[in-house]
């Protein structure tokens, strides 16, 4: 007898989720009733996984014009002016689904260069070439050119984690 009230008390104790699923009812994403209600994030999501990341160099290039003119400086007003710089002028992308519009680069997937910690990418920027489609992720010729000859000049004595030892 203590067994089936054992049941019907870890049956009350469950939440309104874990009943769900206990009952088979599809949760998240994937039930009609769920699909009404996120329709702006599956037009979001919509393909995301299937696009190549773009390598987005937007944030290095402001950073870095930033430091070139601060030098002599305190590091801390460097970087506070470095962040400044790229709050006032990084591009702005909104989507049309954006609740919270403004992102850090383009619409679709993309990666972000840190040049006061790229240290790695700019050991390799030499192997870089200009993507062709199909590839996994996309990087201009003129992207490549920055890389290769303003940003790793500048960045390849001055990593950040190097500021910190002096």
């Amino acid at each position: 007898m203590s067994r089936p009230a054992m049941i019907i008390k870890e049956e009350e104790n469950l939440s309104p989720q874990e009943k769900r699923i206990r009952q088979g009812i599809p949760i998240g994403l994937v039930d009609v009733k769920s699909d009404s209600k996120r329709s702006r994030i599956h037009r979001m999501l919509e393909g995301f996984r299937d696009q190549p990341i773009r390598l987005n160099i937007d944030r290095a290039v402001l950073f870095t014009e930033s430091f070139k003119q601060t030098e002599g400086d305190p590091i801390v007003l460097r970087w506070a002016k470095a962040l400044t710089s790229i709050l006032e002028k990084h591009p702005i992308y909104i989507d049309g689904d954006s609740i919270i519009v403004g992102s850090a680069g383009p619409p679709g997937r993309y990666s972000i260069v840190y040049p006061e910690l790229a240290g790695s990418l700019f050991s390799r920027v030499e192997e870089l070439e200009p993507t062709r489609p199909g590839d996994s992720m996309t990087i201009t010729e003129e992207e490549i050119r920055i890389l290769r000859h303003e940003l790793k000049p500048y960045w390849s004595d001055k990593q950040y984690h190097r500021s910190l030892l002096s």
